[in-house]
């Protein structure tokens, strides 16, 4: 189960790859952005800085947390704890929160740092498996709040999208690897019969 669980962290970090490149203005901003690692419990799942080309300085900063729904719904579910944990983590950072889901459907991209409404939202309690995807660990009450998806922006990218941004991705690494294969081959054959 704890592979299941890094391959679908992996897979979530794809598709933010996608998304993260799709959604900043380029033009206005340098991005520089990180992930967390797939393998580690971190509560959030990339940092996203926009640097001004002008003036090089951070105008915003993100912290986003990315989850891959296999069925879609109008209303997708956020925990509180995750609220929680995502929201102090934007107070120490000051980056804004992006909750970010992709279905089959689309991608939906909260802003959870302006839906104010979140802060003094009702919370309901619902019994869901105590480890998300392995369910031998049994049931607990879970305190969820549904963010409809009209408070959402949109993103063209469909859960049924990343076997081909996996393939696309695979395909590049290939590419640059035979590249520095090909650099490396030049290199040791002009060192070895001195061709310029």
């Amino acid at each position: 189960m704890q592979q299941y669980f890094i391959n679908q962290s992996k897979d979530e970090r794809v598709l933010l790859d996608n998304i993260i490149n799709g959604i900043f203005n380029k033009a206005k901003y340098n991005i520089e952005y990180y992930f967390t690692a797939a393998e580690s419990q971190d509560v959030y799942d990339a940092y996203v800085m926009l640097f001004d080309k002008e003036t090089h300085s951070m105008r915003k900063s993100y912290v986003i947390e990315m989850k891959i729904r296999n069925t879609h719904y109008d209303d997708l579910m956020l925990e509180k704890i995750k609220y929680k944990d995502l929201k102090a983590v934007s107070v120490g950072t000051g980056a804004s929160i992006l909750y970010i889901n992709t279905t089959p459907q689309g991608t939906y991209i909260f802003n959870l740092s302006e839906l104010d409404y979140l802060e003094n939202v009702d919370w309901n309690e619902r019994k869901y498996n105590k480890k998300t995807l392995d369910k031998s660990y049994g049931k607990v009450n879970k305190l969820e709040t549904k963010l409809d998806i009209k408070l959402a922006k949109t993103y063209p990218l469909k859960q049924s999208d990343l076997e081909l941004l996996k393939a696309n991705k695979e395909v590049k690494s290939l590419l640059k690897k035979t590249i520095e294969k090909q650099k490396r081959c030049f290199c040791l054959y002009r060192d070895v019969f001195g061709v310029a």
